[in-house]
């Protein structure tokens, strides 16, 4: 079984996180957008269908089912402790205990959200002199 661990907490430079329901000419597509401090938008795929069970609790009326969202740098650890991966992430954690992980469109994204968390932490360097 292996274990995650959160390596780095990339949330402080988020600005909003949620999804995004969009309707065009060959359907609908839904998203989860993170808004960075900059005003750069970056998408994380839905592909477990995260929006639709997101909207089956509202229908039921449960408006308090999010425990905790976070945009996260997590490490992965297999059995005899060693670290078998990194990788960013939008982390859901729901009431129930449940955590759900949504995943950059491609393996550039992640890069990019490194070199703005780097250019993040150097302006709060800036902003403090």
């Amino acid at each position: 079984m292996e274990n995650f661990k959160i390596r780095e907490d990339l949330n402080d430079m988020v600005a909003n996180i949620g999804f995004v329901h969009t309707k065009n000419r060959y359907g609908e597509r839904n998203y989860c957008n993170v808004k960075l401090f900059n005003n750069v938008n970056i998408e994380f795929r839905d592909n477990d269908k995260v929006y639709e069970l997101f909207q089956s609790y509202v229908a039921l009326g449960d408006k308090d089912f999010i425990k905790s969202r976070a945009l996260v740098e997590e490490l992965k650890i297999d059995d005899m402790g060693e670290v078998t991966g990194t990788y960013i992430c939008v982390k859901y954690e729901l009431k129930d205990g449940t955590t759900i992980r949504l995943f950059p469109n491609s393996f550039n994204i992640s890069k990019t959200i490194d070199n703005y968390y780097k250019q993040f932490k150097l302006q709060q360097k800036v902003d403090k002199k």
